[in-house]
């Protein structure tokens, strides 16, 4: 960390950090969970970043990343090992922003495995061999979106949710 780059908010226990390497670091201590450890990266970007012929691109791309597996390593062998490790292992896309999540005990070297995927998965992403994207992962995420797209578009409560908004305002 950097010298001088650090503070703490007393009222609600936040620490604010830089790394040397410019990465901002936001940590709490909670009693909430005794022994377990929530580490989640957010980047800048989601779908408000899509193009009307694009939509639902930052979703599936994110979706193929973490179907993809990373470093070398297919997503079977990362699953078999965030499991070994009980490192839950998520991402996922709104509107501004994209996340990878890693939920992980703190003993028996749980945050240290789960350090170690995200750090995988930051620097050596898209499948076997590193670098390239997993085609079958990328098949697999459109037809799950496709799935999800289509299904919405039979789903009676959004089709009455979105008809009463038409009716109020009919722009």
């Amino acid at each position: 960390f950097l010298p001088g780059m650090s503070s703490t908010d007393k009222a609600t226990g936040v620490t604010r950090m830089v790394m040397s390497n410019g990465m901002r670091v936001v940590w709490k201590h909670s009693k909430y969970e005794a022994g377990q450890a929530s580490i989640q990266l957010t980047a800048r970007g989601g779908r408000a970043f899509e193009t009307e012929k694009k939509a639902g691109a930052v979703t599936v791309g994110m979706q193929a990343l973490l179907g993809g597996g990373a470093g070398g390593y297919s997503a079977e062998v990362i699953s078999k090992f965030a499991e070994l490790h009980a490192v839950d292992l998520s991402g996922g896309v709104t509107s501004e922003r994209m996340w990878l999540r890693a939920d992980c005990s703190v003993s028996a070297q749980g945050l240290a495995r789960a350090l170690d995927l995200t750090r995988l998965f930051l620097t050596h992403t898209m499948g076997t061999p590193p670098g390239e994207w997993d085609l079958g992962a990328c098949a697999r995420a459109q037809r799950d979106y496709r799935v999800g797209f289509e299904a919405m578009k039979k789903d009676l409560d959004l089709l009455a949710t979105s008809r009463l908004t038409q009716l109020i305002s009919p722009d």
